[in-house]
């Protein structure tokens, strides 16, 4: 039987947005034993672009991550949610309730049943865990591992997927171009129209932009 060990990795989208959910993905792989190779799913894991064609790339490369993982889940938090509980809570609260999923599924799925076998990667600025019976690594600045990477598109396609269909919704707010991120066309949507339905209540009086980066 297999005894490597697994990695679940957690990936988040939507943490710096002022509209749409947030998204939180715990996907898990094999981690190659020490006479192998580790190789990620696709090399070009792409993490960021907002053109449809980027939002597809990044749909089809969710696909492939989600076949060669061991498992995978994903929690989303609303906007009333975040209005509610506040971003940094419901991170630590989808966090935690994601990797339980995914290990969930792992050992109703026989794959693993012994948690010395796992090990938790988190991103260098993602929430604390909270106390886990298996070790948690963080990614450090200049070493970004590609289960993060993937576990992060992971995430941002689902988040992708709901932006478009609010877009449908609330066309007014083109909210498939910015996907809800703190961009100049997004802010100047907000000062036209001001916040739509899916708009969070805690959107900074100044509006201050940034570009999100790829929380991984």
């Amino acid at each position: 039987m297999d005894q490597s060990l697994i990695a679940v990795a957690v990936g988040e989208c939507g943490v710096d947005a002022w509209a749409g959910p947030l998204v939180v993905a715990a996907v898990a792989f094999r981690l190659p034993k020490l006479n192998e190779d580790s190789a990620s799913p696709d090399p070009a894991l792409p993490l960021g672009g907002y053109s449809p064609h980027e939002v597809l790339r990044r749909a089809v490369v969710d696909e492939a991550i989600r076949r060669a993982a061991l498992g995978s889940a994903v929690v989303e938090r609303a906007k009333r949610e975040i209005d509610v509980c506040g971003i940094e809570i419901l991170r630590a609260e989808s966090l935690r309730t994601a990797l339980s999923r995914c290990i969930e599924q792992l050992v109703a799925k026989e794959v693993a049943t012994d948690p010395g076998r796992f090990v938790v990667l988190l991103a260098r600025d993602a929430p604390a865990a909270g106390k886990l019976p298996f070790p948690v690594e963080r990614s450090s600045a200049d070493d970004v591992r590609w289960e993060l990477a993937a576990a992060a598109i992971v995430a941002r396609s689902r988040r992708d997927m709901r932006m478009v269909a609010f877009d449908h919704k609330y066309p007014q707010w083109a909210l498939a171009e910015h996907m809800g991120d703190p961009l100049p066309r997004h802010r100047q949507l907000l000062d036209e129209l001001g916040p739509s339905p899916v708009h969070h209540a805690t959107i900074p009086a100044d509006r201050g932009l940034s570009v999100p980066e790829a929380r991984v």
